[in-house]
């Protein structure tokens, strides 16, 4: 893994030193602004949810399932043409990540607008943000459509950590049947990595009509190459596991 890595960043390294050797044209850069949504999780059971700790089959979180967390991403972006189908592009992001566990509270009884009766769960939530600078290489897709252009892109996102918090949310019933309070609790999260390395790779769909504000659309899948915590255990659980983000983005360009 860390070998292709570092023969990605080497081949967008080569690519952004094509621009100085051609000569750089502060007037084919583009700028512009995006915001998104986001989808991650972890790729393995940790913490309180390690079923290998001693005593997790006695404790609170004993049949939690692995989920996911729901999140959003926003920041700037910048493009620059290297030739007729390569540009290089760089983002400075801020990004929800981190993961979540879930189970159901068969406890209380809810019931959705239209009377219907709904599942509750109960959810814990690993709230990992970051600053992330994405370093991409986009490849423009030989396809054929008025006022649209596709692209592929790769590259590598490193990230600070800015906010790491554990949130921990529950359901329990009140004085009728159909009165369901919930309430959550919020900590610090320890052992978190103040700096991951992700892979990057998306596909790009934006507006190419010549014009002062261009749209565009991407979806793009992460996934961390780096420890997401500084160490490997904490009191028996462990904290080894990787990070998957898939984020789906809409913005302008200028």
């Amino acid at each position: 893994m860390i070998k292709k890595l570092l023969a990605l960043f080497s081949f967008i390294l080569i690519s952004v030193s094509q621009i100085h050797a051609q000569g750089f044209d502060a007037g084919k850069v583009h700028l512009g602004l995006k915001i998104g949504l986001n989808f991650s999780g972890f790729t393995g059971d940790i913490a309180q949810f390690d079923r290998s700790t001693p005593g997790y089959a006695g404790s609170v979180y004993a049949g939690y399932s692995n989920y996911f967390r729901i999140t959003c991403h926003g920041g700037v972006t910048a493009d620059y043409p290297i030739s007729h189908i390569f540009s290089v592009a760089a983002e400075l992001l801020y990004n929800g990540r981190g993961g979540a566990y879930q189970i159901e509270n068969d406890s209380v009884i809810q019931y959705d607008n239209d009377g219907n009766q709904t599942t509750a769960y109960d959810t814990y939530t690993f709230r990992m943000d970051y600053v992330e600078a994405p370093l991409l290489l986009q490849y423009k897709l030989a396809i054929r459509e008025a006022g649209v252009s596709y692209f592929l892109y790769g590259g590598l996102s490193p990230a600070i950590a800015v906010k790491t918090k554990t949130n921990d949310q529950y359901y329990f019933p009140g004085d009728s049947p159909e009165d369901v309070k919930s309430t959550s609790k919020t900590a610090n999260l320890n052992y978190a990595s103040g700096l991951t390395v992700s892979p990057v790779i998306g596909f790009l769909i934006r507006d190419k009509e010549k014009r002062l504000v261009q749209l565009f659309g991407d979806i793009r899948f992460e996934y961390s190459a780096s420890p997401v915590f500084n160490r490997s255990s904490s009191g028996g659980s462990t904290l080894r596991t990787n990070m998957w983000t898939c984020m789906l983005g809409l913005g302008v360009r200028f």
